[in-house]
């Protein structure tokens, strides 16, 4: 635990400090007047919503995004890297409001908002500012999702809430992250460190996981085991999280000495096992097969029999994964039907939800009435949206927004893919690097497909494109270099 501590204090004391670096990476909210403004405004706000509201948390929110602004504004280099490596600590408080009432007033989504202003701030003052090769195709997502959640709204006005509105703030967080880290970490040196924090960020939820899996867990309903989740919102989201961590470790952190490598690793796995999490297990062991089976079988073959090891030797192991039936044997020797995230239920929720698809095949229901249509009830959800999620990315998107999105999330993943293809084939120092990337794209649309949506995993998109872009911008960097230097 100390040797990871210490990996990520040496990344933070790494971090670029933007306010001493060109201009065009500082905001416009880098001059003292605006900073003092700032804080006089929110301090009088603060002041104002105290005195109607007598609620404290009201004006400590506001100086706690007044203080993550100046931050974000004068050294947003320092902020997107702090964001990254802290992330994954924000998850389980996505879905909670402080302020009730407001749109994603949670830590999560002030953070998001605020990386949305970021990037206006950025596109409306900078004259060099770098638009990596996926933002029109992200964009063109977000537009469309635009009409999807009006459609949400018109439809299921005093039901759905400000439910479709947040979800387009997550998405124009996915391309302000994505823009921000092509143009804050565009040079091979920042782009490694972006991938060490992201594999780093891991650990902290990985200890917390563990300690929930000693003081002991809660079957889940439907379940016979507990099942770790940490600080995210479920413990598919945070093993797939892991996975991506344990891979970055692996293959993506060279220069990290092996006395903080190894035992990250090594706590990250363990929170992996005890997630009891398909999802992870398949995203880790599919992940070491395509970066490592060219250079090292060897090591491949190990992973692979120690996986099988761990499937016959462990019960709950055993029966999470090979008994993928779900199926349940009363007392009376009945077979109940599939249990809950078993791949057979998963099946089954998404013939019901084509079969409701079919009802407006033209737009879909709109941006996130998936569980709101969806005719696969819950027992332990509250109404009105007492249905479950798609658990596919391919079925959510067509329920919620009909052929023509589908279409658009299709050219989304090819264009990031092509352009992951494009950096793993280039002979220069990062070409390692865009192999990662590429993997990690890969195993996002086998999981998408296959037992869950990957988008919905904010945290782990949040990463995968501040990769992606960082990748990018690097990339454009080098090339400018070797340019001058062959002029020279």
């Amino acid at each position: 635990m100390n040797e990871a501590v210490e990996g990520v204090l040496v990344a933070v004391r790494l971090l670029p400090a933007t306010g001493s670096v060109r201009p065009d990476e500082r905001g416009a909210l880098s001059s003292f007047s605006g900073q003092l403004g700032l804080v006089v405004g929110a301090s009088a706000v603060a002041g104002v919503a105290m005195a109607a509201t007598g609620d404290m948390r009201i004006p400590l929110g506001l100086l706690g995004f007044t203080t993550l602004a100046v931050l974000g504004f004068v050294r947003p280099a320092v902020f997107l890297g702090v964001f990254l490596a802290t992330r994954p600590l924000l998850d389980a408080f996505s879905d909670k409001q402080f302020v009730h009432g407001l749109t994603s007033a949670n830590p999560a989504g002030v953070v998001a908002v605020l990386l949305v202003a970021m990037a206006l701030v950025a596109l409306s003052t900078s004259r060099r500012l770098f638009v990596p090769r996926g933002t029109t195709v992200l964009m063109l997502v977000l537009v469309l999702s635009v009409f999807s959640a009006a459609w949400a709204l018109k439809d299921l006005r005093g039901v759905i809430g400000t439910e479709p509105i947040t979800e387009l703030i997550r998405l124009s967080a996915f391309v302000a992250i994505y823009l921000l880290a092509a143009n804050l970490f565009a040079t091979p040196r920042r782009t490694q460190l972006v991938f060490t924090i992201v594999a780093l960020s891991a650990v902290p939820p990985a200890v917390i996981g563990i300690a929930q899996w000693i003081h002991g867990l809660k079957p889940e309903a439907g379940l016979t085991i507990g099942r770790v989740d940490s600080t995210f919102v479920g413990p598919n989201a945070f093993a797939a999280y892991l996975a991506t961590a344990a891979l970055l470790l692996i293959a993506a952190t060279p220069q990290l000495p092996r006395r903080v490598r190894l035992p990250s690793l090594a706590l990250i796995l363990v929170a992996l096992v005890g997630t009891y999490s398909r999802e992870g297990w398949v995203m880790f062991l599919l992940g070491i097969l395509l970066l490592g089976w060219r250079r090292h079988r060897l090591v491949v073959v190990a992973a692979a029999a120690g996986a099988a090891a761990l499937v016959f030797a462990v019960p709950a192991v055993h029966d999470r994964v090979i008994g993928s039936s779900g199926r349940v044997v009363s007392s009376s020797g009945v077979r109940a039907a599939p249990t809950y995230e078993s791949f057979d239920w998963r099946i089954g929720n998404w013939e019901k939800l084509l079969e409701k698809y079919r009802e407006s095949p033209v737009v879909g229901f709109g941006l996130r009435t998936t569980p709101y249509v969806n005719p696969r009830r819950t027992e332990f959800l509250a109404p009105p949206s007492a249905g479950f999620e798609a658990h596919n990315l391919a079925v959510r998107v067509l329920v919620e927004g009909g052929p023509v999105l589908l279409l658009a999330y299709i050219a989304l993943f090819a264009a990031m893919v092509g352009e992951a293809i494009r950096l793993a084939r280039a002979r220069w120092p990062l070409q390692r690097l865009g192999t990662v990337v590429l993997v990690l794209w890969v195993l996002a649309i086998v999981v998408g497909l296959t037992t869950d949506d990957p988008l919905s995993n904010t945290t782990m998109t949040f990463a995968l494109f501040a990769l992606a872009g960082s990748l990018e911008g690097a990339r454009r960097t080098w090339l400018a270099q070797a340019a001058v230097a062959e002029g020279r």
